[in-house]
């Protein structure tokens, strides 16, 4: 509910009833339709955007500071937040209302300035009360309430942008698509690599342009997190507790579990089978989302393995890995693709092999190296700038030069001595440099795109439609079905049909 009022609704219970009631429509797709057009309009007429924000966690800070943040996107204008805990909401306002201030030129010592930015515990009542104030919706919330959230806000005539999974379970996903289709609205899913500028120039440019790395016959990804990621402590301090009437109002209710546990399920949601689709849904959707994308298909199976190896009270795999084969036109290729939460060793990134080259990827910037092959003429490549080649040093004055005189020569069983390769050593690949940079956070390109799209009406300009979002969901949650049957898992056309 609003801070300011003391009425209060379920989301669960009252979503669609609301809405009926609220806009008095027997119509409901013809309505949304007519409040979509109308948005769009008001949108294009005039450059600001007024957002809201559903989900002030962590994710919903990064989008926030994504686009208002450190780096801003032009025209637009927070006006609202939702959460169902008051401390994040008061805070994700407070940071919003100092970032806006900044931006506009005002003092960026904000105090009570956040109260400006309307608050809401229930998104029906944010969208009911607002109305026409709010243009688009960002949705940052676990993933079960995305596909609730994202309908009720399409439905509200909202352009909506939400975070990747689309949902933790195939149906949810389904009903976004339903959705979608229903209001002719515009919705972006977060997987956003797919408008990482590096990225795109690596596929459009090197993969399907110039054929750089030739047939790519193998794919790598990995997300290596520590110990600790996934796994939040509930807070010592009992009054930052979510009362248990607050906890089942909104889905996280148990009568067989204590009040902390149930407050252990709330912070650790993405382990809870209920709620998220685990370490892989999290944290390898969007690295397993670039392999259909760089592939240019879907795959044809996966075989999967996994466990719950570290974090006992998950109900989800805590560490997988998985191959999957993929039908291309030049021939079958597999991605293999691991998260681990029992070590951040080596990070996360992507690479891709092929007859002629490989390349390794990341959103960071110390993984963007290419490996040609002998068989690979790339000079031309560094002229229509895609990549850049990493001479040696030159070597300008002669104390420089390093000494060459005066040494001994190496004993003749020197290539034996312990950590020096033998004879069937092959030579490492001189490295390249991907050219295109990106010098703003990962997440500001995929939100501009989004929010052009606002402006523009041209839903077919969407880097990440709702299709090939419910595609990649598919992709994914297929593991569950290999790992557990510990056969191979086969995916048909129909699979990734909503």
């Amino acid at each position: 509910m609003k801070d300011s009022d003391n009425q209060s609704s379920s989301p669960a219970a009252t979503s669609r009833r609301n809405f009926v009631k609220t806009t008095a429509v027997a119509g409901a797709v013809l309505s949304a339709n007519t409040t979509v057009a109308r948005a769009q309009a008001s949108t294009a007429a005039n450059s600001l955007i007024n957002v809201a924000l559903i989900g002030c966690g962590a994710q919903g800070e990064k989008q926030v500071e994504s686009v208002i943040g450190r780096s801003p996107v032009a025209g637009l204008n927070f006006v609202a937040v939702c959460d169902i805990q008051k401390t994040s909401r008061d805070s994700k306002a407070k940071l919003i209302a100092k970032y806006q201030a900044k931006n506009k030129g005002g003092n960026v010592t904000v105090r009570d300035e956040y109260g400006k930015i309307a608050q809401y515990e229930d998104h029906m009542e944010m969208l009911e009360t607002e109305g026409d104030n709010i243009d688009a919706v960002l949705i940052a919330s676990p993933d079960f309430m995305h596909h609730v959230q994202t309908r009720a806000s399409l439905e509200a005539g909202k352009a909506v942008y939400c975070e990747k999974m689309m949902s933790n379970t195939l149906e949810g996903c389904r009903d976004m698509v339903r959705a979608q289709r229903e209001t002719d609205g515009i919705l972006q899913i977060g997987h956003q690599r797919r408008s990482n500028p590096r990225y795109s120039a690596l596929r459009d440019g090197l993969v399907f342009g110039e054929e750089a790395f030739g047939r790519i016959t193998h794919a790598y990804g990995q997300w290596n997190g520590s110990t600790t990621s996934g796994k939040v402590s509930v807070p010592k301090k009992k009054k930052l507790w979510l009362s248990e009437e607050l906890l089942n109002k909104y889905g996280f209710g148990d009568p067989n579990l204590t009040h902390e546990q149930l407050m252990y399920r709330f912070k650790n949601w993405r382990f809870f089978r209920k709620f998220g689709g685990g370490v892989v849904s999290d944290l390898g959707a969007h690295q397993i989302d670039i392999f259909n994308w760089m592939f240019g298909t879907t795959p044809t199976s996966v075989m999967a393995a996994g466990g719950v190896d570290y974090f006992p009270d998950s109900e989800l795999y805590d560490n997988v890995m998985s191959i999957y084969e993929y039908d291309t036109p030049k021939g079958i290729s597999r991605g293999y693709y691991q998260v681990l939460t029992t070590t951040s060793a080596l990070g996360f990134f992507e690479r891709f092999m092929g007859d002629k080259g490989t390349v390794s990827i990341s959103e960071i910037p110390t993984t963007n190296q290419a490996y040609p092959e002998a068989s690979a003429d790339w000079d031309g490549l560094v002229a229509k700038g895609l990549l850049k080649r990493n001479d040696p040093e030159v070597k300008f004055n002669p104390w420089d030069i390093p000494k060459t005189w005066g040494s001994k020569p190496k004993p003749w069983l020197a290539s034996t001595k312990a950590g020096q390769a033998d004879s069937r050593a092959t030579k490492a690949l001189g490295a390249w440099e991907l050219s295109t940079e990106l010098d703003e956070m990962p997440h500001t390109p995929h939100l501009r795109n989004f929010f052009d799209v606002v402006r523009s009406g041209k839903k077919e300009d969407l880097n990440c439609n709702v299709q090939t979002a419910f595609e990649t969901a598919v992709t994914i949650l297929k593991i569950y079905e290999s790992a557990e049957s510990g056969q191979k898992a086969m995916f048909s056309p129909e699979d990734f049909v909503a």
